[in-house]
Protein backbone atom coordinates (compact mmCIF):
# COMPACT_ATOMS: atom_id res chain seq x y z
CA UNK A 1 0.00 0.00 0.00
CA UNK A 2 1.35 3.53 -0.95
CA UNK A 3 1.18 6.44 1.25
CA UNK A 4 2.33 10.00 0.10
CA UNK A 5 5.56 11.18 2.52
CA UNK A 6 4.60 12.75 5.21
CA UNK A 7 5.20 15.89 6.55
CA UNK A 8 5.01 15.61 10.22
CA UNK A 9 5.74 13.15 12.75
CA UNK A 10 2.03 12.40 13.56
CA UNK A 11 1.43 10.92 10.15
CA UNK A 12 4.36 9.43 9.94
CA UNK A 13 2.72 7.33 13.24
CA UNK A 14 -0.50 7.11 11.47
CA UNK A 15 1.13 5.54 8.44
CA UNK A 16 3.11 3.25 10.68
CA UNK A 17 0.16 2.33 12.59
CA UNK A 18 -2.09 1.65 9.21
CA UNK A 19 1.26 -0.48 7.50
CA UNK A 20 1.24 -2.47 10.36
CA UNK A 21 -2.81 -3.53 10.41
CA UNK A 22 -2.52 -3.97 6.68
CA UNK A 23 -0.28 -6.52 7.21
CA UNK A 24 -2.37 -8.25 9.60
CA UNK A 25 -4.97 -8.05 6.96
CA UNK A 26 -2.32 -9.92 4.46
CA UNK A 27 -1.31 -12.68 6.89
CA UNK A 28 -5.37 -13.73 7.79
CA UNK A 29 -5.80 -14.05 4.42
CA UNK A 30 -3.14 -17.06 4.37
CA UNK A 31 -3.95 -17.97 7.99
CA UNK A 32 -4.01 -22.08 8.29
CA UNK A 33 -6.96 -24.07 10.44
CA UNK A 34 -6.03 -25.31 13.49
CA UNK A 35 -7.29 -27.73 15.85
CA UNK A 36 -9.35 -26.74 18.68
CA UNK A 37 -7.55 -26.21 21.93
CA UNK A 38 -6.40 -29.33 23.45
CA UNK A 39 -6.48 -28.31 27.09
CA UNK A 40 -9.94 -26.02 28.05
CA UNK A 41 -7.76 -25.36 31.37
CA UNK A 42 -5.13 -23.52 29.10
CA UNK A 43 -7.91 -20.50 28.32
CA UNK A 44 -6.83 -17.14 30.38
CA UNK A 45 -7.50 -14.38 28.10
CA UNK A 46 -11.05 -14.38 25.66
CA UNK A 47 -11.96 -11.58 23.46
CA UNK A 48 -15.61 -11.01 21.77
CA UNK A 49 -16.36 -9.38 19.22
CA UNK A 50 -19.83 -7.90 18.84
CA UNK A 51 -20.71 -5.68 16.35
CA UNK A 52 -24.60 -5.81 16.25
CA UNK A 53 -26.20 -2.22 16.77
CA UNK A 54 -29.82 -3.02 18.61
CA UNK A 55 -29.46 -2.56 22.41
CA UNK A 56 -31.74 -5.71 23.57
CA UNK A 57 -29.79 -7.84 21.36
CA UNK A 58 -26.64 -7.32 23.72
CA UNK A 59 -28.47 -7.55 26.98
CA UNK A 60 -29.67 -10.60 26.05
CA UNK A 61 -26.27 -11.86 25.30
CA UNK A 62 -25.08 -11.74 29.14
CA UNK A 63 -25.01 -15.61 29.47
CA UNK A 64 -22.73 -15.79 26.79
CA UNK A 65 -20.11 -13.76 29.25
CA UNK A 66 -21.56 -15.64 32.07
CA UNK A 67 -21.07 -19.23 30.62
CA UNK A 68 -17.34 -18.48 30.45
CA UNK A 69 -16.41 -16.74 33.89
CA UNK A 70 -18.81 -19.96 35.01
CA UNK A 71 -16.08 -22.15 33.21
CA UNK A 72 -13.22 -20.31 33.67
CA UNK A 73 -13.43 -18.26 36.90
CA UNK A 74 -10.01 -16.44 36.26
CA UNK A 75 -10.08 -15.88 32.63
CA UNK A 76 -9.81 -12.13 31.59
CA UNK A 77 -12.39 -11.02 29.39
CA UNK A 78 -12.35 -8.10 26.70
CA UNK A 79 -15.10 -7.00 24.62
CA UNK A 80 -15.37 -5.32 21.41
CA UNK A 81 -18.62 -3.53 20.88
CA UNK A 82 -19.98 -1.18 18.10
CA UNK A 83 -20.55 2.99 19.57
CA UNK A 84 -24.43 2.38 19.19
CA UNK A 85 -24.78 -0.97 21.34
CA UNK A 86 -21.67 -1.14 24.37
CA UNK A 87 -24.12 0.83 26.96
CA UNK A 88 -25.70 -2.66 26.82
CA UNK A 89 -22.79 -4.14 28.79
CA UNK A 90 -21.57 -1.19 30.49
CA UNK A 91 -23.12 -2.58 34.29
CA UNK A 92 -22.02 -6.43 32.84
CA UNK A 93 -20.47 -7.53 35.95
CA UNK A 94 -18.48 -10.65 33.55
CA UNK A 95 -16.64 -8.45 31.63
CA UNK A 96 -13.22 -7.38 32.50
CA UNK A 97 -13.02 -4.24 29.47
CA UNK A 98 -15.15 -3.05 26.87
CA UNK A 99 -13.38 -1.47 24.04
CA UNK A 100 -15.66 0.68 21.45
CA UNK A 101 -14.64 -0.13 17.85
CA UNK A 102 -15.09 3.19 16.33
CA UNK A 103 -14.21 3.55 12.57
CA UNK A 104 -14.48 7.73 13.04
CA UNK A 105 -11.64 7.55 15.00
CA UNK A 106 -9.20 5.18 12.95
CA UNK A 107 -7.47 8.79 11.72
CA UNK A 108 -6.63 9.19 15.23
CA UNK A 109 -2.84 7.68 16.38
CA UNK A 110 -3.74 7.54 20.16
CA UNK A 111 -6.81 5.64 19.24
CA UNK A 112 -5.18 2.86 17.09
CA UNK A 113 -2.37 2.93 19.18
CA UNK A 114 -4.61 1.71 21.53
CA UNK A 115 -6.99 -0.74 19.00
CA UNK A 116 -3.24 -2.05 18.29
CA UNK A 117 -3.07 -2.73 22.00
CA UNK A 118 -6.82 -4.53 22.20
CA UNK A 119 -6.47 -6.89 19.05
CA UNK A 120 -2.59 -8.15 19.52
CA UNK A 121 -3.04 -8.86 23.48
CA UNK A 122 -1.99 -12.34 22.85
CA UNK A 123 -5.62 -13.87 23.62
CA UNK A 124 -6.19 -17.76 23.92
CA UNK A 125 -9.31 -17.50 22.36
CA UNK A 126 -11.28 -14.90 20.01
CA UNK A 127 -14.92 -15.32 19.46
CA UNK A 128 -17.58 -13.85 16.92
CA UNK A 129 -20.90 -14.43 18.04
CA UNK A 130 -23.92 -14.10 15.53
CA UNK A 131 -27.87 -14.65 15.97
CA UNK A 132 -29.54 -12.01 13.50
CA UNK A 133 -26.87 -10.79 10.58
CA UNK A 134 -22.97 -12.05 10.22
CA UNK A 135 -20.76 -8.45 10.60
CA UNK A 136 -18.08 -8.32 8.58
CA UNK A 137 -16.33 -5.89 10.66
CA UNK A 138 -16.47 -8.02 13.32
CA UNK A 139 -14.59 -10.97 11.45
CA UNK A 140 -12.21 -8.59 10.13
CA UNK A 141 -11.35 -7.63 13.98
CA UNK A 142 -11.11 -11.13 14.82
CA UNK A 143 -8.72 -11.62 11.57
CA UNK A 144 -6.92 -8.94 12.77
CA UNK A 145 -7.04 -9.61 16.57
CA UNK A 146 -3.48 -12.27 17.73
CA UNK A 147 -4.86 -15.15 19.20
CA UNK A 148 -4.32 -18.65 19.60
CA UNK A 149 -7.69 -19.97 18.08
CA UNK A 150 -10.42 -18.05 16.49
CA UNK A 151 -14.06 -18.99 16.29
CA UNK A 152 -16.83 -17.59 14.26
CA UNK A 153 -19.75 -18.33 11.81
CA UNK A 154 -19.51 -20.59 9.04
CA UNK A 155 -23.12 -19.59 8.06
CA UNK A 156 -26.29 -17.93 9.93
CA UNK A 157 -29.80 -20.07 8.60
CA UNK A 158 -28.65 -21.11 5.86
CA UNK A 159 -26.36 -18.18 4.36
CA UNK A 160 -22.81 -18.51 4.00
CA UNK A 161 -20.38 -16.12 5.63
CA UNK A 162 -18.29 -15.18 2.59
CA UNK A 163 -15.35 -13.71 5.38
CA UNK A 164 -15.30 -17.61 7.35
CA UNK A 165 -11.70 -17.28 6.16
CA UNK A 166 -11.03 -15.26 9.28
CA UNK A 167 -11.60 -17.99 11.97
CA UNK A 168 -10.29 -21.92 12.34
CA UNK A 169 -13.17 -23.10 13.67
CA UNK A 170 -16.45 -22.36 11.56
CA UNK A 171 -19.40 -22.81 13.42
CA UNK A 172 -23.02 -23.18 11.53
CA UNK A 173 -25.84 -21.66 13.41
CA UNK A 174 -29.00 -22.65 12.05
CA UNK A 175 -32.29 -22.31 13.83
CA UNK A 176 -34.74 -22.97 10.78
CA UNK A 177 -36.01 -25.99 12.54
CA UNK A 178 -36.37 -24.02 15.89
CA UNK A 179 -37.94 -20.90 15.77
CA UNK A 180 -38.63 -20.58 18.92
CA UNK A 181 -34.96 -21.54 20.53
CA UNK A 182 -34.90 -17.83 22.78
CA UNK A 183 -32.09 -15.33 21.68
CA UNK A 184 -30.58 -15.96 24.82
CA UNK A 185 -29.54 -20.14 24.06
CA UNK A 186 -29.28 -19.10 20.25
CA UNK A 187 -26.32 -16.98 21.61
CA UNK A 188 -24.44 -19.78 23.59
CA UNK A 189 -24.66 -21.80 20.15
CA UNK A 190 -21.25 -20.05 19.54
CA UNK A 191 -19.06 -21.95 22.73
CA UNK A 192 -20.43 -25.55 21.45
CA UNK A 193 -16.26 -26.04 20.11
CA UNK A 194 -15.37 -25.24 23.72
CA UNK A 195 -18.63 -27.33 25.38
CA UNK A 196 -19.53 -23.89 27.56
CA UNK A 197 -22.92 -23.64 28.52
CA UNK A 198 -24.90 -22.08 31.22
CA UNK A 199 -28.28 -22.66 32.53
CA UNK A 200 -29.38 -19.54 33.77
CA UNK A 201 -30.16 -17.39 30.96
CA UNK A 202 -31.31 -14.20 32.02
CA UNK A 203 -29.25 -11.04 32.44
CA UNK A 204 -28.29 -9.14 35.10
CA UNK A 205 -28.04 -5.86 35.95
CA UNK A 206 -26.50 -4.12 39.19
CA UNK A 207 -27.04 0.34 40.18
CA UNK A 208 -24.84 1.84 42.56
CA UNK A 209 -26.13 3.69 46.12
CA UNK A 210 -25.95 7.16 43.60
CA UNK A 211 -28.16 5.75 41.26
CA UNK A 212 -30.36 4.17 44.03
CA UNK A 213 -30.97 7.83 45.38
CA UNK A 214 -31.57 9.65 41.93
CA UNK A 215 -34.24 6.42 41.22
CA UNK A 216 -35.85 7.37 44.65
CA UNK A 217 -35.85 10.95 44.48
CA UNK A 218 -37.39 10.59 40.57
CA UNK A 219 -40.27 7.58 42.74
CA UNK A 220 -41.08 9.98 45.34
CA UNK A 221 -42.07 12.89 42.19
CA UNK A 222 -44.30 10.70 41.00
CA UNK A 223 -47.97 12.58 41.29
CA UNK A 224 -50.54 10.28 43.45
CA UNK A 225 -50.67 8.64 46.86
CA UNK A 226 -47.25 7.19 48.08
CA UNK A 227 -48.91 3.95 49.63
CA UNK A 228 -50.36 3.23 46.16
CA UNK A 229 -48.89 0.71 43.59
CA UNK A 230 -46.66 2.23 40.94
CA UNK A 231 -47.07 1.18 37.57
CA UNK A 232 -44.15 1.96 34.18
CA UNK A 233 -44.79 2.03 30.68
CA UNK A 234 -43.06 2.29 27.39
CA UNK A 235 -44.89 3.12 25.27
CA UNK A 236 -42.40 4.01 22.27
CA UNK A 237 -40.36 0.95 19.88
CA UNK A 238 -37.14 2.02 17.34
CA UNK A 239 -39.62 0.35 14.80
CA UNK A 240 -42.87 1.59 14.19
CA UNK A 241 -44.32 -2.36 13.95
CA UNK A 242 -43.28 -2.56 17.56
CA UNK A 243 -45.83 0.06 18.71
CA UNK A 244 -49.35 -0.31 20.29
CA UNK A 245 -51.13 2.44 19.64
CA UNK A 246 -51.27 5.38 22.07
CA UNK A 247 -54.97 5.34 22.16
CA UNK A 248 -54.81 2.09 23.45
CA UNK A 249 -52.21 3.30 26.39
CA UNK A 250 -54.41 5.96 27.48
CA UNK A 251 -57.72 3.81 27.55
CA UNK A 252 -55.21 1.20 29.78
CA UNK A 253 -54.10 3.78 32.00
CA UNK A 254 -57.67 5.48 32.75
CA UNK A 255 -59.09 2.03 33.64
CA UNK A 256 -56.44 0.99 35.46
CA UNK A 257 -56.48 4.25 37.56
CA UNK A 258 -60.15 3.79 37.95
CA UNK A 259 -61.00 2.67 41.12
CA UNK A 260 -57.09 2.12 42.27
CA UNK A 261 -55.41 5.49 41.88
CA UNK A 262 -52.03 3.77 40.69
CA UNK A 263 -48.71 5.78 40.32
CA UNK A 264 -47.96 6.35 36.71
CA UNK A 265 -44.57 7.14 35.15
CA UNK A 266 -43.33 6.64 31.19
CA UNK A 267 -39.94 6.21 30.16
CA UNK A 268 -38.23 7.47 27.32
CA UNK A 269 -35.82 6.28 24.70
CA UNK A 270 -35.64 9.01 22.07
CA UNK A 271 -37.18 12.19 20.74
CA UNK A 272 -40.55 10.13 19.85
CA UNK A 273 -41.12 8.60 22.77
CA UNK A 274 -41.76 12.45 24.19
CA UNK A 275 -44.07 13.16 21.63
CA UNK A 276 -46.22 9.60 21.79
CA UNK A 277 -45.81 10.31 25.42
CA UNK A 278 -47.74 13.90 25.11
CA UNK A 279 -50.58 12.17 23.17
CA UNK A 280 -51.22 9.90 25.77
CA UNK A 281 -50.89 12.35 28.25
CA UNK A 282 -53.64 14.09 26.31
CA UNK A 283 -56.58 11.65 27.27
CA UNK A 284 -55.48 10.88 30.71
CA UNK A 285 -57.51 11.41 33.82
CA UNK A 286 -54.47 10.98 35.79
CA UNK A 287 -51.73 12.86 36.42
CA UNK A 288 -48.03 11.18 35.49
CA UNK A 289 -44.45 11.40 35.44
CA UNK A 290 -42.05 10.73 32.68
CA UNK A 291 -38.45 9.05 32.95
CA UNK A 292 -35.55 10.57 31.30
CA UNK A 293 -32.52 9.80 32.79
CA UNK A 294 -30.43 8.17 30.80
CA UNK A 295 -28.45 5.00 31.75
CA UNK A 296 -29.16 1.62 32.13
CA UNK A 297 -28.71 0.58 35.49
CA UNK A 298 -31.57 3.98 36.61
CA UNK A 299 -34.06 2.33 34.15
CA UNK A 300 -33.44 -0.97 36.01
CA UNK A 301 -33.52 0.50 39.20
CA UNK A 302 -36.81 2.27 38.85
CA UNK A 303 -38.46 -1.02 37.10
CA UNK A 304 -37.20 -3.14 40.43
CA UNK A 305 -38.67 -0.30 42.42
CA UNK A 306 -41.68 -0.62 40.80
CA UNK A 307 -44.82 -3.23 41.25
CA UNK A 308 -45.27 -3.20 36.93
CA UNK A 309 -44.18 -2.59 34.04
CA UNK A 310 -45.64 -2.59 30.66
CA UNK A 311 -43.56 -2.35 27.37
CA UNK A 312 -43.67 -2.76 23.82
CA UNK A 313 -41.09 -5.32 22.43
CA UNK A 314 -38.12 -2.91 22.51
CA UNK A 315 -34.84 -2.60 24.58
CA UNK A 316 -36.19 -1.43 27.90
CA UNK A 317 -38.22 -4.80 27.80
CA UNK A 318 -34.65 -6.60 28.08
CA UNK A 319 -33.56 -4.52 31.03
CA UNK A 320 -37.26 -5.35 32.91
CA UNK A 321 -36.35 -8.87 32.07
CA UNK A 322 -33.20 -8.92 34.37
CA UNK A 323 -35.79 -7.39 37.31
CA UNK A 324 -37.92 -8.99 39.89
CA UNK A 325 -41.12 -7.80 39.48
CA UNK A 326 -43.98 -7.89 36.78
CA UNK A 327 -43.75 -7.55 33.02
CA UNK A 328 -46.24 -7.26 30.44
CA UNK A 329 -44.69 -7.59 26.92
CA UNK A 330 -46.31 -6.62 23.90
CA UNK A 331 -45.66 -8.42 20.35
CA UNK A 332 -47.27 -7.99 16.86
CA UNK A 333 -44.71 -9.24 13.90
CA UNK A 334 -41.93 -10.30 16.14
CA UNK A 335 -41.31 -14.25 17.74
CA UNK A 336 -42.26 -13.44 21.21
CA UNK A 337 -40.78 -17.05 22.26
CA UNK A 338 -37.42 -16.13 20.62
CA UNK A 339 -37.33 -12.49 22.25
CA UNK A 340 -39.59 -12.50 25.33
CA UNK A 341 -38.18 -11.80 28.83
CA UNK A 342 -37.53 -15.10 30.88
CA UNK A 343 -38.71 -15.82 34.42
CA UNK A 344 -42.44 -16.85 35.65
CA UNK A 345 -43.81 -13.10 36.44
CA UNK A 346 -42.82 -12.04 32.80
CA UNK A 347 -46.31 -12.30 30.61
CA UNK A 348 -46.31 -11.12 26.80
CA UNK A 349 -49.20 -11.15 25.04
CA UNK A 350 -49.66 -11.11 21.22
CA UNK A 351 -52.86 -12.19 18.80
CA UNK A 352 -51.01 -11.48 15.16
CA UNK A 353 -48.43 -9.97 13.14
CA UNK A 354 -50.57 -6.21 13.90
CA UNK A 355 -49.73 -5.84 17.19
CA UNK A 356 -52.73 -3.46 17.25
CA UNK A 357 -54.69 -6.65 17.15
CA UNK A 358 -53.92 -6.74 21.37
CA UNK A 359 -57.47 -5.81 22.95
CA UNK A 360 -57.11 -3.01 25.66
CA UNK A 361 -59.50 -5.67 27.80
CA UNK A 362 -56.84 -8.21 26.96
CA UNK A 363 -53.72 -6.37 28.74
CA UNK A 364 -56.04 -4.91 31.45
CA UNK A 365 -56.88 -7.78 32.98
CA UNK A 366 -53.40 -9.50 33.06
CA UNK A 367 -52.61 -6.20 34.49
CA UNK A 368 -55.14 -6.61 37.50
CA UNK A 369 -53.92 -10.48 37.80
CA UNK A 370 -50.21 -9.64 38.03
CA UNK A 371 -50.54 -6.46 40.67
CA UNK A 372 -52.76 -8.83 42.64
CA UNK A 373 -50.48 -11.84 42.53
CA UNK A 374 -47.04 -9.87 43.45
CA UNK A 375 -46.81 -9.05 46.63
CA UNK A 376 -42.90 -7.99 46.66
Amino acid sequence: MYFPKSKTDFSEKIRGEMNFFTTLLLKSFSRRRKEILSEPTDIKKVLIIWQHNQLGDLIVSYPLYRAIKENFPGVSLTVILSPANYRGLETCQYIDKLFVFDKRNLKSFSYLKELKSILRNNYDVVIVPSVVSISFTSNFLAGLSKAKFKIGPNSLNGIANESNFFFDKRVDLDWRNTPDKHVAERTLDILKPLGLTTSELHPQISYSKVEYNDIQNFINSIPGNKSTKIIGFHIGAGKPQNRWHYNNFSELINLLCAKNNYRIYFTTGGKEDFELIKLVQQKLNVQTAIFDQRGISKLYALIEHSDLFITNDTGPMHVAAASSKPVISLFGSTNPHMWRPLKENKKFIRVSDNINDIKVEAVLELSKSLLETDRT
